[in-house]
């Protein structure tokens, strides 16, 4: 179902445009680290424990799929993930559990969702973000821990 090509050590499985509705069709590749490009699909909704089986992922790109839910430990299992792609789904709200298990994230682009609201801690436990990408959404007004994270 999905296309493999290493380069430098690093795999990467891409899984893009092919009707995918849950993480559950698709299985984790035998490899110390990868890129899973699961861009494009027909994901509505990531569950608990989702990726808890992709240790290995570095990027994972989960943009133009229908996501408007995900679900407290969704992320559990990829304490190595350095890039986040989230763009272009339907997202609503950013609560602090989000994130939760993505201590090493370095990039997250969650543009041109539908985000109204971002709980006051949602991005304290990423101490390693550089790059967050917001624009396009229908936030109003951010916390003020927000402000004070990012002087």
């Amino acid at each position: 179902m999905c296309g493999c090509d290493e380069k430098e050590g690093i795999l990467t499985v891409s899984c893009e445009n092919r009707a995918i509705s849950t993480i559950s069709h698709i299985s984790p590749p035998f490899y110390p680290l990868y890129h899973l490009l699961l861009t494009g699909n027909q994901l509505h909704k990531l569950s608990t424990n989702e990726f808890v089986d992709y240790r290995g992922v570095t990027i994972l790109h989960l943009g133009n799929n229908d996501i408007s839910e995900v679900e407290a430990g969704a992320f559990n299992g990829l304490q190595g993930l350095r890039r986040l792609h989230l763009n272009n789904n339907k997202i609503d709200a950013l609560r602090e559990e989000l994130f939760f298990g993505l201590e090493s994230l370095e990039y997250l682009q969650i543009d041109y969702n539908y985000i109204t609201q971002v709980a006051p801690n949602t991005f304290n436990r990423l101490r390693h973000l550089e790059v967050l990408i917001l624009n396009d959404n229908l936030i109003s007004s951010c916390p003020s821990t927000f402000s004070s994270m990012y002087r």
